[in-house]
């Protein structure tokens, strides 16, 4: 069951178009993920995967990953960034950390402390012997991976609450 990146680019967010409407979607979950000093043609291919594993599952999805180059056009800054981010966080309930190592993220580390503040639900998805302590002992809800080939198995067959 492993997800092959798409050469459509998948519109994530808050548009109409985004929402699937044939059928009646459930909980809208923000992804949080590592993105500096990372491969971002493998984190689109992981992000895509997430959310259309999601999407199997009638959840919605979030994530800053088709915002990057608009927010790089528009040179916004770090705090600017932060508030968007927040701003979407707000407008879910859940929020899916994605880890696949254990590289720190301080980004990452916000957004956990702002999910907790606003009481978010929290799920995280992370490749197991991925230690990455603060969030293995932050969040209860956990999602483990073999392998990146398995992320897309691991979300569907995971039951959300």
């Amino acid at each position: 069951m492993a997800c092959k990146r798409s050469r459509v680019r998948i519109p994530y967010g808050p548009h109409e178009s985004y929402y699937n409407t044939k059928t009646k979607m459930g909980n809208k979950v923000f992804i949080a993920y590592k993105h500096t000093d990372e491969d971002l043609n493998q984190v689109e291919t992981h992000i895509t995967c997430i959310s259309e594993s999601l999407k199997e599952v009638n959840m919605r999805s979030f994530c800053m990953f088709s915002r990057e180059s608009e927010i790089c056009e528009d040179k916004y800054n770090l705090d600017e960034i932060y508030q968007f981010c927040l701003d979407e966080m707000k407008k879910c309930e859940t929020v899916l950390f994605f880890v696949k190592n254990d590289n720190r993220s301080e980004g990452m580390e916000w957004e956990l402390e702002k999910a907790i503040k606003y009481k978010k639900n929290i799920i995280l998805l992370i490749q197991k012997n991925t230690k990455y302590s603060i969030f293995r002992k932050k969040i209860d809800q956990v999602i483990e991976f073999e392998d990146e080939m398995r992320i897309k198995e691991a979300v569907i067959n995971y039951s959300f609450k």
